[in-house]
């Protein structure tokens, strides 16, 4: 239990924003998927808030839990520990996240794959480095997989659609900060 603490204190701190200027993604990967995954409003997508960017808002607790199912299913995973249900997702959040906390977070997702794909859902994988900024700044490696539940055979890569089932990350090292000082982006 003590070294998921720091790994849930990083994973939802307040970012400074969702950095993909490395991302690839492969062949069977949709291109929705990026916009899940980062604000790309910047550049026209429709997605205006999405995964990352709602993780790292403090203020942010039913709209990030609006990523779930609401079947009671849904959950997150992280470094082992699971929190199943929107109460604990959000509870595990609000506790991590103090909106008076001081701590920032930059994801910087280098490139996505499918793990599985099946006629009910697909699990996607992201590959990102997390760096965390209090009085200094270290990163660390993480990968996580995206469990998305399929309507008419697609996957649901709508924001905030109640599409994905489970949300299961692990950062190394598990505990922060670390030695490891921060690269430019």
């Amino acid at each position: 239990m003590k070294s998921v603490i720091p790994v849930l204190a990083l994973l939802f701190a307040a970012a400074q924003a969702v950095e993909m200027n490395s991302y690839v993604q492969d062949a069977d990967v949709e291109p929705e998927f990026k916009g899940f995954l980062e604000d790309d409003n910047a550049k026209g997508s429709k997605y205006l808030a999405t995964f990352y960017k709602t993780t790292e808002d403090k203020k942010a607790t039913d709209t990030y839990a609006d990523f779930w199912t609401k079947d009671g299913t849904e959950s997150v995973i992280l470094g082992g520990e699971a929190f199943p249900g929107s109460f604990f997702i959000i509870s595990m959040k609000q506790r991590q996240l103090p909106i008076l906390g001081d701590k920032s977070l930059l994801h910087i997702v280098n490139n996505a794959s499918v793990v599985k794909d099946t006629p009910e859902s697909k699990i996607y994988r992201a590959d990102y480095v997390l760096q965390t900024t209090n009085t200094a700044c270290s990163e660390v490696n993480g990968v996580a997989e995206f469990t998305i539940l399929k309507t008419d055979g697609k996957p649901g890569l709508t924001p905030h659609s109640g599409s994905m089932r489970l949300y299961n990350s692990t950062i190394s090292p598990t505990k922060t900060p670390t030695d490891v000082p921060c690269k430019k982006v």
